[in-house]
């Protein structure tokens, strides 16, 4: 077993990268912690087989968006082994809950440029469906002239309509007697 510690530095804090690393380092069955410093970085004691603290590495190094690494310091630890499972060690409860609504601020600002985004682009749409609008309103007339046709045609086609059922009424009898014969 071999054990490191991280001191990694970035927008790390008030972003749920700790959540990110605790859920990456139990999926590869890494033991140890991750915590947040003062100083605004985030420090990492990671113990595990060689291949699994490689690919926790990796992941520390590329985490999902608000958080952004900008530097990962490895140094070489003495493995614990009464640490048996990865975790967070919390701070004070101020500075804990700073860090959810942080982290949540940070989330919604990011996807709150997204949308920026597509609003400009559907703005640009707008004028293109206001166009539209003032097509179908052309159109709206000659509909209402069809409907009026359609309603002197309603009668043409309840007769067609008994029509038809009495064609079905035949064609069922017809296939009875043959399945009958």
């Amino acid at each position: 077993m071999r054990a490191l510690r991280c001191r990694v530095e970035g927008r790390v804090q008030r972003v749920g990268f700790r959540r990110y690393v605790l859920e990456a380092a139990r999926r590869l069955k890494a033991s140890g912690y991750v915590r947040n410093e003062r100083d605004d970085s985030v420090t990492i004691f990671a113990q595990g087989d060689e291949e699994v603290l490689q690919k926790l590495i990796e992941a520390v190094k590329s985490p999902p968006p608000p958080a952004k690494v900008e530097s990962v310091e490895v140094v070489e630890a003495k493995p614990e082994p009464k640490i048996k499972f990865f975790e967070v060690k919390y701070g004070r409860i101020g500075d804990e809950l700073q860090e959810g609504f942080g982290a949540m601020q940070s989330v919604f600002l990011e996807y709150w440029g997204e949308f920026r985004d597509y609003r400009n682009e559907f703005k640009d749409f707008q004028g293109e469906f206001k166009d539209f609008r003032k097509e179908f309103k052309d159109f709206r007339e000659e509909f209402k002239d069809f409907r009026k046709e359609f309603q002197e045609y309603r009668g043409e086609f309840r007769d067609f309509r008994e029509e038809f059922r009495g064609f079905a009424r035949v064609a069922d009898e017809n296939f009875k007697f043959c399945c009958e014969v």
